[in-house]
């Protein structure tokens, strides 16, 4: 049928989306006087029009009758435009466009093309001349013969060509001269514009070619490439969807534009407003919404720093007339496009009532990432997929209406992303058809779960690896109230299947907002179907003995921020039987690890020179000490290490840098220094601090200490790789107190471990988030003591008696190691063997050889000429045969006899031999490498 444009119609409109709204500045009155007279005078019937049209009325109907034709204002008032004089009978004529295009004079069809909205703006579209009509044919008015007649005086009516809501109307006086036209409105007028999807994001790139996996490509999708240079293009809706008020009001010949609240207009140029509706033929759209493409203007250097300035994170408003506008709710982003790609949900199910109906596949997240998909079977459904006959419209699957209920079948979707780069593992959609519930799925809310971060590690003992990167979840009361009569759980274990799990990310911003959700059952878990369904005993059982679920992560948590925001665990159980999906919805969190985790990582004692917080180091302190925490430093797991970097700071509101871990020094060395004295502190400081860094320390009292360039510090390469520490062997600066920098301790803050792999960020220029830097975590402080090896390295022998000899030659007593008891009474005394610093125990080995010192007058010591030590063997135990163990013969061979009370100082030396067997000493269990040293033995005469 015809298309009526100015006949009485309310011109529909459908589009949609978001949530600004266009407020007019025009109120319509509905309230105006009806016109009781008819007047007949040209001039009077003219006024009469516009006084309506101002007073807010607009055309309802133009239908033609006996004098000419009747105009029905919205108001209910009507109005005869009457023929000249001596043409009584001759109708009003209305020209309307047919459904293929062409001009039609009171239904009847020419052979003149209309060129509708593609006419000039303001180009007249019908007129007559001298008895004759003419159509507008996009090029040139074109005569045309119609049964109509064209005589001179017949009034008629067009469509204006600038504005599909406006008739033209042609009227003349009685005498059928003296030419009129009038600007009718054929609805409300524009009143309120809605914006229905607010937040735009568009993603661009350069097209430079496809690509896979580094590698040029073909691409074998429907969307045309652009030319190479040009700019690809993907966002999250293919157009401004708007919804018009009143629905009758006909927006395709307005020209729109977004704008800030000072007039900045955002570089897209929007398009002709198309009306979504089943009835694409219609001009206007029923419901009043409407499609308003767009494209990206040219991205220019200037272009995106305006955009930058003046349209990046503002509020926006869509324009359509001077007076009519959205409020300030839009957004546009602009963004350089990233290398990820859209996630589609693995699961996809047609309800029974639906079969036959075709099958859409779209992104369910990410939409901005694609630019173009289309389908393929995957390889173990290709023999259902020929049997049911699929068949595939890009991303659109027909199929046999007489498709077994329940068939599941899998597709492969390809995809393109916003860098031309197809997925090198491209998402599969599990379609389900016919399983669908046909009753909204039942929701069992959890309460919020709690998981602590924790690393994984090999144990030492086991060899095996320890993961505890999951979150168990308790399922009683899930089941307390889906299966709450006796029996429900046996007909649910049954029936019911589960059918997978997705997890989603809800981050917040700095400022506690909530961000938009993140879909990472891939990223975080490792896909749909890695939930697990555990019986009491952890083990995978079956529904029937099912009461945890475990949600796995993997290794170190990919994909989210630690103590960000919330994750929800979507898990889908699905009864074949009753076709009812239940759902169990778990919010959880996982957290930063707890300070006793991290503590579990590590330890400084990988020298067994840490205890009690205190790592002591021996240097020789007669030339430069070098001191690497590295080396002291263990971790359960090689991911976790020390970081060490040049922390950024400010000063005068500039960049400033230091190593992160700062030096406590101990209040020794500034002896005798006032607070003030800057020049000899700073001075003391240099002497003792991060390998490098003493150009770097300040010797004045305004100065910070710091660099103010980071590469300053990162070319400390010894700090940065190893933590380490210069003790200046001349101490002139501080000869006052040069002894201070030894046996005293230093504070060492700021101590940071990597571990659990790295994070994410948000990228807000290309609005995703991307992979972020190595995650660490603070740890305690420790304290750090110097000794110089020029003192002797001393390590502990205690006694568990006094030991007493008596003064005659060759008398001697027996030692037995305290951790074995001897089974006989010949042994006189324990003694317990230790290292210096008491954390670790020696083992004497049958070679041992012992070396006795005694202590002189002058405080040295020197070969004893009055004690002799010996390893001796002996039994413990109640084993058969017993065990044995090495003890202490300790045995005066001096030639005099001192009297009782005479104290002996020794020192014992027990040489670490290299045999590399079981005769050695060893340390905890290894062969000892260094020789034991053992000052201050104290030996009484009885």
């Amino acid at each position: 049928m015809n298309k009526k444009f100015l006949s009485a119609i309310l011109f529909g409109a459908l589009m949609v989306s978001s949530t600004g709204t266009f407020v007019s500045c025009k109120d319509y009155d509905d309230d105006i006087d009806e016109i009781n007279n008819k007047l007949n005078t040209l001039e009077t019937t003219v006024a009469e029009l516009q006084k309506k049209i101002v007073d807010g009325a607009y055309v309802k109907s133009i239908t033609p009758n006996a004098e000419g034709f009747v105009v029905t204002m919205s108001d209910g008032t009507t109005t005869t435009i009457k023929s000249a004089k001596g043409q009584d009978g001759k109708d009003g004529t209305q020209w309307t466009i047919t459904e293929d295009g062409y001009w039609a004079c009171d239904g009847e069809k020419t052979d003149v093309k209309a060129v509708g909205v593609d006419g000039q703006d303001g180009q007249q579209q019908v007129k007559k001349e001298n008895g004759k009509w003419y159509l507008w044919n996009g090029t040139d008015f074109e005569e045309v013969a119609v049964g109509a007649s064209a005589a001179t005086g017949i009034p008629y009516y067009y469509e204006d060509a600038t504005d599909p809501n406006y008739t033209i109307l042609v009227i003349y006086d009685e005498n059928g001269a003296n030419k009129k036209e009038i600007r009718l409105p054929m609805n409300a007028g524009l009143g309120q514009i809605v914006v229905l999807n607010s937040n735009l994001n568009i993603n661009y790139s350069t097209f430079n070619g496809v690509h896979k996996s580094g590698k040029t490509a073909e691409w074998g999708g429907s969307k045309a490439l652009p030319e190479m240079g040009e700019y690809m293009l993907t966002a999250n809706s293919n157009a401004y969807y708007v919804q018009v008020i009143p629905a009758d009001y006909d927006i395709s010949k307005l020209n729109f534009k977004l704008v800030n609240t000072k007039g900045d207009v955002a570089p897209i140029t929007l398009g002709t407003p198309v009306p979504c509706s089943d009835a694409v033929e219609r001009a206007v759209s029923e419901s009043g919404v409407y499609a308003i493409p767009f494209e990206l203007n040219e991205m220019t250097d200037q272009t995106l720093d305006e955009y930058m300035k003046n349209i990046r994170n503002k509020a926006l408003s869509l324009v359509a007339t001077e007076t009519v506008r959205s409020t300030y709710t839009n957004a546009l982003g602009i963004f350089k496009a990233s290398n990820e790609f859209g996630n589609f949900n693995p699961m996809v199910s047609v309800a029974v009532e639906d079969l036959g109906n075709p099958v859409v596949i779209a992104p369910s997240r990410n939409a901005q990432n694609v630019y173009d998909t289309y389908l393929r079977m995957d390889a173990d459904s290709k023999a259902d997929s020929v049997k049911y006959g699929i068949k595939f419209d890009g991303m659109t699957i027909s199929y046999n209406k007489d498709i077994k209920k329940g068939t599941r079948m899998t597709f492969v979707v390809n995809e393109l992303n916003a860098k031309a780069m197809i997925n090198p593992n491209p998402s599969k959609v599990t379609v389900v058809f016919g399983e669908a519930a046909t009753t909204p799925a039942k929701e069992f809310l959890f309460e919020e779960q709690t998981h602590n971060a924790v690393a994984v590690y090999t144990d030492k003992t086991t060899s095996k690896e320890v993961n505890k990167q999951y979150l168990d979840v308790d399922f009683a009361e899930f089941f307390k109230t889906i299966t709450p009569q006796e029996g429900d759980r046996i007909v649910w274990n049954k029936d019911v299947r589960y059918s997978g799990m997705e997890l989603v990310w809800t981050p917040v911003d700095k400022d506690g907002n909530l961000m938009d959700e993140v879909y990472v059952t891939e990223s975080l878990s490792g896909g749909y179907d890695k939930a697990q369904l555990l019986s009491d005993a952890g083990k995978a059982e079956g529904m029937a003995k099912f009461t945890t679920l475990r949600i796995p992560f993997k290794k170190n948590y990919p994909g989210i921020q630690l103590g960000n925001g919330t994750l929800t665990a979507k898990v889908h159980f699905y009864n074949s039987d009753a076709e009812t999906e239940t759902v169990a919805i778990i919010p959880f969190v996982i957290n930063n690890p707890t300070a006793a985790e991290i503590a579990s990582w590590y330890s400084w004692n990988k020298t067994n020179n840490f205890v009690n917080g205190t790592l002591t180091a021996f240097v020789n302190g007669g030339s430069d000490a070098k001191v690497k925490l590295s080396d002291n430093f263990e971790a359960i797991d090689a991911g976790i290490t020390l970081n060490i970097y040049a922390k950024e700071s400010q000063k005068d509101n500039k960049p400033w840098y230091a190593p992160n871990m700062t030096i406590g020094y101990p209040s020794a060395i500034f002896k005798g220094m006032a607070a003030d004295a800057y020049d000899n502190r700073g001075k003391a400081k240099k002497l003792m601090t991060w390998t490098g860094y003493d150009a770097c320390i300040s010797t004045t009292k305004t100065a910070i200490d710091g660099s103010a360039t980071k590469s300053d510090i990162t070319n400390m390469t010894d700090y940065i790789s190893s933590a380490e520490l210069t003790l200046k062997s001349n101490r002139s600066d501080n000869s006052a107190n040069a002894n201070a920098y030894f046996n005293n301790a230093y504070t060492i803050s700021g101590i940071e471990v990597k571990a659990l792999g790295k994070g994410v960020k948000f990228d807000a220029d290309n609005h995703s988030w991307i992979e972020g830097d190595d995650r660490s975590f603070g740890i305690s402080n420790i304290k750090l003591v110097i000794k110089n090896t020029a003192e002797t390295k001393l390590d502990q022998i205690s006694f568990s008696k006094a030991l007493q000899i008596p003064s005659v030659k060759n008398e001697y007593i027996k030692l037995s190691n305290a951790l074995h008891t001897p089974n006989t009474d010949t042994f006189f005394g324990t003694f317990s063997l230790l290292n210096n610093l008491g954390t670790k125990k020696y083992e004497l080995g049958s070679s041992t050889t012992i070396t006795v010192k005694e202590l002189g007058e002058d405080g040295t010591y020197a070969n004893s000429s009055n004690f002799e030590a010996t390893v001796v063997e002996y039994e413990y135990g109640t084993a058969n045969p017993a065990a044995k163990a090495q003890g202490i013969k300790l045995k005066y061979v001096g030639d005099k006899n001192y009297t009782a009370g005479k104290t002996f100082t020794l020192q014992l030396t027990f040489a670490a031999t290299s045999d590399n067997d079981s005769k050695d000493m060893t340390l905890d269990g290894e062969v000892a490498t260094e020789d034991a040293v053992v000052e201050g033995v104290s030996v009484l005469v009885k």
